[in-house]
């Protein structure tokens, strides 16, 4: 395993969702769906695991799943020793607690969707790099297709000015107490968001994107994993006759 780069830095992988959308045999979790031999959440573990203490990684996971992501941990070699922590009723109330659960001295923290298990040491330390010049780093990329509001029967009602729009992507890296706070302040006030983006602009914080062009897909739906995999495989294909 290559040298750790980054002690400052925690990072919460939040893989407390139902995943409703993806039928598996997995349990029907989507993210203990293997990719290759590797669990979907996995690939976001070893990637942190490349750059960050084992300490400063907590995953986040339904309590009636706690042993089926503890037994993939435990496959793979020193990951038996990352805390994983219960999530609660929404994805706020699970960050909010896995970011209780990371060292206090730590400076930065990132939150990292684990149905994402694209993302590279690269982005990581990116995004890292990013957050340290700028306060905030929220990956994501810039809207390139044409974008129409429909009403809830799906009739096109109107365009939208793509000008400043981003599908927004993760990981999202903050300062910790910054994060912790804004958490705080929005449950105080009863505001709900998708997003930790979304929690720190309503606290008032500046929140700069940035902007990674690299595949980063979130599986949602079963042919999302199939698809991913057909993208490794043409990758790796690519690798040995490059």
């Amino acid at each position: 395993m290559d040298t750790i780069k980054i002690k400052d830095m925690g990072v919460v992988i939040a893989a407390g969702g139902s995943g409703e959308r993806f039928i598996s045999k997995h349990n029907g979790n989507k993210l203990l769906a293997d990719i290759g031999d590797t669990p979907v959440f996995m690939c976001s573990v070893i990637r942190f695991m490349e750059v960050c203490p084992l300490e400063n990684i907590i995953v986040v996971v339904p309590c009636f799943y706690e042993d089926d992501f503890k037994k993939s941990l435990s496959a793979h070699p020193g990951a038996s020793a990352i805390k994983i922590v219960h999530g609660g009723e929404t994805r706020m109330n699970s960050v909010y607690l896995g970011l209780l659960m990371l060292p206090e001295t730590l400076k930065f923290v990132a939150v990292q969707d684990a149905a994402r298990p694209l993302i590279t040491k690269d982005l990581i330390l990116s995004s890292y790099k990013f957050a340290k010049a700028h306060g905030s780093a929220v990956v994501g990329k810039k809207m390139a297709d044409t974008v129409k509001k429909a009403d809830g029967n799906g009739f096109v009602l109107e365009d939208v000015n793509r000008e400043g729009l981003w599908a927004v992507e993760t990981p999202q890296v903050f300062k910790r107490q910054l994060l912790i706070d804004a958490y705080e302040k929005a449950f105080e006030e009863n505001f709900a968001v998708t997003d930790d983006a979304g929690v720190m602009k309503y606290a008032g914080h500046a929140v700069k994107m940035f902007e990674y062009r690299g595949k980063n897909t979130k599986i949602t739906y079963n042919t999302d994993l199939s698809g991913i995999m057909d993208y490794i495989t043409l990758a790796k294909h690519k690798g040995r006759h490059s």
